[in-house]
Formats: structure tokens, C-alpha cells, sequence
């Protein structure tokens, strides 16, 4: 019996001089992309171990689509 894996982690990629952060999805052949935008690397990787970054990508795992403004995820 083969093992299911869990998803690959998202990770941050240079996209047009700006830094986003990709989201591979289990049984999809393209990632979803976060909104959200970085100057810099550092900053993209920052977000990405942040709890509003944990709480998106789980979104995007999800199933919902599009996220929500990022000033409307903050509680």
C-alpha cells in the first residue's frame, strides 16, 4: 500500500523584480500563488513563517479560492 504525502512546503520566488510566494497543491499540476507581494526575499520568507502566512496558505490549501485583502485576515 502506497503512503499518500503530504503537499511539497510553499517556498518564495523572484517574480517581475518582486518576491511572492508559490503554493504547490497535491494533485494540481500549477501552484497557486499568494497575493501578497515582497520587496525582498527575506521579507517574502519572513511572512511565509508567519502565522497570517501559515493561516493563507492553509486558505489556498483549502480550497477557498481567492484570499481575502490581506488587511482583512488580521484579527
Amino acid at each position: 500500500m502506497r503512503r499518500q504525502l503530504d503537499h511539497s512546503p510553499a517556498y518564495s520566488l523572484e517574480m517581475k523584480a518582486r518576491w511572492r510566494i508559490v503554493v504547490p497543491i497535491r494533485g494540481k499540476l500549477t501552484p497557486r500563488i499568494c497575493p501578497e507581494e515582497f520587496a525582498t526575499r527575506e521579507a517574502a520568507v519572513a511572512w511565509l513563517q508567519s502565522e497570517e502566512g501559515a493561516l493563507a496558505i492553509d486558505m489556498l490549501r483549502a480550497g477557498a479560492g481567492r484570499l481575502p485583502h490581506p488587511h482583512h485576515l488580521i484579527g
